[in-house]
């Protein structure tokens, strides 16, 4: 019964997500590389299906971009992109609460800027490269 709780479809997009994630930000993969489905599904043990929801996530977070001739390519991140990314994390820190302990998990549709109370969750078990929080 257990098994089949953690092989569903939910499960298998999560692995996807956080398998890609891992990927992309080891340096795995080049920046403009392109994905291949096939490889990818392989290596992280997942159908083609909850892959390409990954995908997806992927690059509404920005990390993947979509290619003209389909598919994903890792994104290519210009020395703008770098400094813009260290200025919203010292916003971020700037504006944290102390009661968070220092990460947020954002609800979606609100700030990260807004605290704990009024639209945002904190949540001690949050850490680096987990989907939806930010690590200050």
């Amino acid at each position: 019964m257990a098994d089949a709780i953690d092989t569903g479809p939910r499960q298998q997009t999560l692995k996807a997500l956080q398998g890609l994630r891992d990927i992309v930000l080891k340096g795995e993969v080049e920046a403009g590389e392109r994905l291949s489905e096939v490889a990818l599904s392989t290596r992280l043990d997942v159908s083609r299906t909850p892959l390409r929801t990954a995908l997806q996530r992927l690059e509404q977070e920005g990390l993947v971009e979509a290619i003209a001739s389909g598919g994903f390519a890792v994104r290519r991140f210009s020395r703008n992109d770098v400094i813009d990314a260290i200025e919203l994390r010292g916003v971020l820190r700037r504006h944290r609460s102390p009661s968070c302990g220092g990460t947020w998990r954002a609800i979606r549709g609100t700030s990260p800027t807004r605290g704990c109370r009024g639209g945002t969750r904190c949540s001690g078990r949050a850490g680096p490269g987990k989907p939806g929080f930010w690590s200050l």
